[in-house]
Parts: structure tokens; sequence; C-alpha cells
């Protein structure tokens, strides 16, 4: 449990835990997790621990995945980050 707890304050943001904390595990998240290797090659064990994947380019997937699997994510030895998507412009 320890490692877990360590692995969502170290690689997710802000937005994530805030998401943890809300204690609503079904929620769907739109997330972007930047690894350590080549995204592509490690697309079968993303999904395995449950996010289903949008996209792949070097070292970054984008994809959704339920709040409750967060920590599942966050713990995998090659993920380096996972952030929330949100937009970088508002749209008028």
């Amino acid at each position: 449990m320890v490692v877990v707890v360590n692995a969502i304050r170290q690689k997710c943001d802000v937005a994530a835990r805030e998401v943890l904390e809300s204690n609503d595990p079904t929620r769907r998240l739109e997330v972007l997790v930047r690894i350590a290797g080549s995204a592509p090659s490690l697309q079968a064990e993303l999904e395995r621990s449950g996010l289903e994947v949008h996209s792949t380019t070097g070292p970054i997937a984008t994809g959704v995945i339920a709040a409750g699997k967060l920590e599942q994510l966050a713990a995998l030895p090659f993920v380096r980050r996972v952030e929330l998507s949100r937009a970088l412009f508002q749209e008028d």
C-alpha cells in the first residue's frame, strides 16, 4: 500500500490526486501518461492496468481510465507522470 500511495503522490498531478480523494472509483478520466520508453511498445501493459489507450507517440500515451484504476496505472515502474487532460486555451 505504501508503494501505491507514493506512486500517486510522486507521479500524479494535483488534479488527479483530487479526483482520487473524491471517492468516485467509476468516474472516467481522460489522462496523458508520460513513460520511460516507447508508449507503443508498452501499450499492452498500459491497457492491462485499466487504461483505454486512445493514442501513443514516443513516450506519451493518452486515454481514458476509471478513477479506481488510477493507482494501478501510477504504480507501473515505467510510468513517470499521469496528468488529467485539460483545455490549453478557451475556445470561443
